[in-house]
């Protein structure tokens, strides 16, 4: 069996990752059929599972799945070799405990003629691939206010503005982040990437996604046309990585894109721009935005943008 995704979290498990299902973009079916999604991404969750993946030794991969129709749907995770059951959400966290290998089921049922069973094979994996860690521009970090730029009010310089900087009206937040391009050794590809950021303060009930902005560009500057806020249905020239990754729920310290969906995405993104003829020393852009466009001045959640390496918003590549 090949695995061809190493997906590794920090041990950090976002309550928002399991909490909410109101607005998930797969497709509501109303016949009797059966189907197995991601959370938050539409396609059958079957091919991916079987594929498996890799989570290097002390990290966390925590799935997250949706069924339709969901109403009148029994959903459970199995262990095939016990038969014991392990849960029974639509949720699965894999803590590797070595290296090992484990195969588990989830099993969706209706009724004694429609279930769907989906194989998941999990890897646990010491940390041998090579890993590069790059730091988001601080210094063109902007949000948009009445439709011009701010960089938020003193002291706050060091925070990213938009969902996160006092410096921008509360109805109208995004958080435009610009990475460099590392160098991809030839012949080898991506095959892990995070991307985090340190909440410095929590306020209200507002709901922030995280979207990779299309293409790759020479410059880092941040421009008026990156910045988009509302539901993700409405989004365009930009690739929905996280739902919810941010909310009122979120804790203070590092946040790290947690979900199984999320790694696939980010994966995917990076990997197509590098096929594209994208090349170290361009950049790419990550943004995140309140999912609504009508968030109240309680709704507020800050992230430090310092260009003190330790609280710099990062992306963590891995590739082999």
């Amino acid at each position: 069996m090949k695995l061809l995704k190493y997906i590794g979290a920090a041990a950090v498990l976002l309550a928002m990752a399991t909490s909410c299902e109101k607005d998930d973009l797969n497709p509501e079916l109303t016949d009797s059929d059966l189907k197995v999604y991601f959370r938050g991404n539409g396609g059958n969750a079957h091919g991916t599972a079987w594929e498996g993946f890799d989570v290097f030794i002390g990290d966390t991969l925590v799935v997250d799945l949706m069924v339709t129709p969901k109403e009148g749907t029994s959903v459970k995770w199995v262990n095939p070799e016990t038969k014991k059951t392990i849960n029974e959400t639509l949720s699965y966290s894999y803590i590797p405990k070595g290296e090992e290998t484990q195969k588990t089921w989830f099993i969706a049922t209706r009724s004694k003629e429609v279930a769907d069973t989906v194989v998941f094979n999990f890897r646990g994996i010491f940390n041998g691939a090579e890993i590069t860690t790059v730091e988001a521009d601080w210094t063109l970090a902007k949000c948009r206010t009445e439709n011009k730029f701010t960089d938020g009010y003193g002291d706050y310089k060091n925070l990213f503005a938009g969902t996160v900087n006092y410096g921008c009206d509360f109805e109208d937040l995004a958080a435009v982040m610009p990475f460099e391009l590392p160098e991809i050794i030839k012949g080898k590809k991506i095959k892990s990437a995070k991307f985090q950021v340190n909440v410095d303060l929590v306020s209200g009930a507002g709901e922030y996604d995280l979207y990779a902005i299309a293409g790759v560009r020479p410059e880092s500057t941040v421009l008026q046309s990156d910045h988009f806020v509302g539901l993700s249905a409405d989004a365009t020239n930009s690739t929905l990585i996280q739902s919810k990754y941010l909310s009122g729920e979120s804790v203070e310290g590092s946040v790290v894109t947690s979900s199984a969906t999320a790694e696939i995405e980010l994966v995917k993104f990076i990997n197509d721009l590098y096929s594209q003829g994208g090349v170290a020393g361009q950049y790419i852009f990550l943004r995140v935005n309140a999912s609504t466009a009508d968030l109240t001045a309680n709704d507020n959640v800050q992230f430090k943008g310092s260009n003190i390496s330790e609280f710099a918003p990062k992306l963590i590549i891995a590739y082999e």
